[in-house]
This record gives C-alpha cells, sequence and structure tokens, in this order.
C-alpha cells in the first residue's frame, strides 16, 4: 500500500507540473518612455516530491511600445564615390526581422555618388499618372514572428536635389496584400539649394489603417517625380552635418515573447534555488509592468 501511495503522489505531482507547464502565461504592459530594468527571481515555494529539470516558460505579451524607431539611416558616412548597390539602416530595432530595411533604388535610376548623400539621377520626368516602375527607392519593415507594427511617420527625412531634380514624390506601402498611396498624398521637395532640407510637415503614417498592426512585411516604394531633365539629381543627404539619423521610420510594436527558465528542482519543505531574468523596456507606453507566476510559484523583485 505504502508503494502504491508513493507512486499515486509521483504521478500527481507530474500532472500538475505539466499541467502547470502548458498552462503558465504572463501579460507584459510596459510603462515607462524610458528604458526600465527589472531583475526578478522564480523559485518554488513548497513541493512534494523532489523534481529535475523542469522547464518553465515566462511569455511576455501584450506589451504596446509607445512610439519609438524602427529603422534609421545615417548619411554622414556617404562619399562621392557612387555607390551601386542598396544601403542597409544603421540602426533596426531588436523587435524586427533581419530582412527588414535596405534602401534599394530601382534599375531605372543612375547611381551617383555625393558626400553625405546616398541617390542618383534619372529621375521620373513625368506628372504622378505616368510613373514608372523601376525609377524609385524601396525598402520594407518586417517584424519579428509573434510581433506586429503599426507605423507611425517618416522622421526625419532630410534630402538634396538639384535644380533640375525631382520636385516631388508619391509614397506607396503594400501591407497584407493591400498596396496604396499613404493618405497624406503627394510630398513636396522644395528646396533646391546644396544644403538640403527637411521634409514638412512630416510624413505623417498614423493616419494609414492599412499600415496600423501589421504582423507581415511592409513594403515601401518612394517614387520621386517632376525632375526636369535625366541629369536631375536627389539624394537622401545628412543635412545636418552630423552622425544622427537622416532617414528614419517611426512607430510602435505590439507583441509577444517566451522565456524558458530550466533546471528548478524542489523539495518538501525547501524552496528551490532562485534563477533570474531581466526585462528591458524601450519606448513603453502609460500601463504598469505585470509579471505572474504560475500556482506555486513566486516572482521576486530583489532575489529573495
Amino acid at each position: 500500500m505504502r508503494t502504491l501511495f508513493t507512486t499515486k503522489k509521483i504521478i500527481s505531482f507530474f500532472s500538475q507540473v505539466l499541467v502547470f507547464v502548458l498552462g503558465f502565461f504572463t501579460n507584459l504592459f510596459q510603462k515607462t518612455l524610458t528604458v526600465s530594468f527589472l531583475s526578478s527571481s522564480l523559485y518554488k515555494g513548497k513541493g512534494y516530491l523532489k523534481a529535475w529539470m523542469v522547464m518553465l516558460l515566462l511569455s511576455f505579451g501584450g506589451g504596446v511600445m509607445g512610439q519609438t524607431t524602427l529603422m534609421s539611416w545615417d548619411m554622414s558616412t556617404q562619399t562621392s564615390t557612387a555607390a551601386t548597390g542598396s544601403l542597409a539602416p544603421g540602426f533596426t530595432n531588436g523587435n524586427l526581422a533581419s530582412s527588414s530595411g535596405a534602401l534599394t533604388r530601382g534599375a531605372g535610376v543612375t547611381p551617383s555618388g555625393l558626400t553625405r548623400g546616398w541617390g542618383g539621377s534619372n529621375w521620373e520626368q513625368t506628372g504622378i499618372a505616368n510613373l514608372s516602375s523601376n525609377k524609385n527607392i524601396t525598402f520594407n519593415v518586417t517584424p519579428k514572428d509573434g510581433f506586429a507594427v503599426s507605423l507611425s511617420s517618416i522622421n526625419p527625412f532630410s534630402y538634396r536635389r538639384s535644380g533640375t531634380g525631382p520636385s516631388n514624390a508619391i509614397i506607396e506601402a503594400t501591407a497584407n496584400s493591400v498596396t496604396s498611396g499613404i493618405s497624406q498624398g503627394s510630398i513636396a521637395f522644395g528646396n533646391s539649394t546644396a544644403s538640403g532640407a527637411d521634409i514638412t510637415p512630416t510624413v505623417n503614417l498614423s493616419a494609414d489603417n492599412f499600415l496600423q498592426n501589421i504582423k507581415g512585411p511592409i513594403t515601401f516604394n518612394l517614387s520621386p517625380y517632376g525632375a526636369a531633365s535625366a541629369a536631375g539629381t536627389f539624394y537622401i543627404f545628412d543635412v545636418a552635418g552630423n552622425s544622427n539619423a537622416d532617414f528614419s521610420i517611426t512607430g510602435r510594436i505590439l507583441g509577444t515573447e517566451t522565456l524558458a527558465i530550466s533546471t528548478l528542482e524542489s523539495c518538501f519543505g525547501f524552496a528551490s534555488s532562485a534563477q533570474t531574468f531581466t526585462l528591458i523596456g524601450d519606448g513603453l507606453t502609460s500601463a504598469n509592468v505585470v509579471l505572474t507566476a504560475p500556482a506555486g510559484f513566486e516572482i521576486s523583485a530583489n532575489g529573495g
């Protein structure tokens, strides 16, 4: 009878472990506009039998970041040697896939070099109704699996064009098989001096519903037009003359990540050794940060 009783307790214990592992979840609601750190430890407060190598999954989900930079490019390192390839972003948010980024000129654009600028010549000379499909600049924003993005703006957007370069541009995007121009409409490149300028008003993306809460890739197509000559140039340009971003995509990230904590053990009447993890937030909203442990476990903010 004693053996049967012990066997039942073992079965009962591992059943509880299985239910606990499968049923555990925790919600993360992020809080401030600055980076915050929370070091916590997880331990078993009581147990019935000793268990080895219990895998615990901590799921951080439901967190909504405030507006933050998703990708940005700094043109201060560009030289007068014509660059023929794509230009990867200098910064990519950690919750975006590695496939995000890379400004790419269309095949119809002639690359030309400029100190502190990236672009070229042979831009569209016609009006908006007759745009070529290959005289453009493309890039994409792709969240990691389990994440979604809501886009806010292209800011800054610093440029330089020659007197015969394109005077306007349209921006189209494709997300979830929907392709549309942004609701702000055509943007103007009103300055043709050598010092360049910033786009005003800021290119706003937050009013475009098809660019909100997107889990897959968002592909952008920037099409400058209205050039007076094929020799007219257009560049994304380092207007300020420093290493700050000159072209940035901003937005919010919504997502879930899972953290595995393993090798927990416990004996009757004894807590297991603490394990620690670090929670890092970036560009967060006003909700509280909430971490929830499953039944029988506790989370401590001081490791004790």
